[in-house]
């Protein structure tokens, strides 16, 4: 049973407001296209609202008249950012994930999904300078256990078939590694120490304190301010 509370607005004959929006769960609402998702017995429930019953954008002076007769409880300070991609499918979730989570999941899944093929071409193309007079560096291949070797074609051929890797005929060769993860599955990677050695360092040197003070004069600092009343 959900408590139900008379207000003085008119062209809706009853308003589903926080108290019911709770029962749900985790949900996602998309107000572009007046829908709410959730997941009910591990399935996922849209509710479609009806794109004919669109409101008025209210004028500046609506507003202010609402503030002089007191008829607005609270006013909050609102950000208006812009969305650069569209929800096109639901991440799972699950009943005890917090709405917060899954929405921010969903808004950076580009970032959370599994990687496929290369990474783009970047602005500044990384190189390896080495030592004048270096000849390419060929390390032999470590001797593994048989269900070590096992995993690590198995490793190599599932990152075949999703492009992060491809075949290579360099003249410079490291050995592989197997790490094992938090979770007891593997990790693949590369022992470059050999690479590393004919390698020529970059120098990052440490910036000067006194310099560092000296770019701060005068600059002040502000705390975020909470401008809700």
């Amino acid at each position: 049973m959900l408590p139900v509370f008379l207000l003085p607005i008119l062209g809706a004959n009853l308003i589903l407001g926080a108290s019911w929006l709770k029962t749900m769960g985790p949900h996602l609402a998309d107000y572009e296209s007046f829908q709410i998702k959730f997941l009910h017995d591990g399935k996922y429930i849209t509710l479609q609202g009806d794109r004919d019953m669109v409101a008025n954008s209210a004028q500046l002076h609506h507003t202010q008249h609402m503030v002089r007769t007191n008829a607005i409880a609270e006013i909050y300070s609102m950000q208006v950012i812009d969305e650069d991609m569209k929800l096109v499918s639901l991440l799972p979730l699950t009943e005890d994930m917090e709405p917060e989570l899954a929405l921010l999941l969903h808004t950076y899944s580009s970032i959370f999904a599994l990687p496929s093929g290369l990474p783009p071409p970047r602005p500044h193309v990384h190189s390896i300078p080495l030592l004048e007079g270096s000849n390419p560096v060929k390390v032999k291949p470590y001797r593994y256990p048989h269900s070590k070797k096992k995993e690590i074609e198995k490793l190599l051929h599932d990152m075949l078939l999703e492009g992060l890797i491809q075949p290579s005929s360099s003249p410079f060769s490291s050995p592989i590694i197997l790490v094992k993860k938090k979770y007891g599955t593997w990790r693949v990677c590369n022992d470059y120490r050999a690479l590393n050695a004919t390698t020529i360092k970059d120098i990052f040197p440490i910036p000067i304190v006194d310099e560092l003070i000296d770019e701060l004069y005068g600059d002040c600092y502000f705390s975020k301010l909470d401008l809700r009343s």
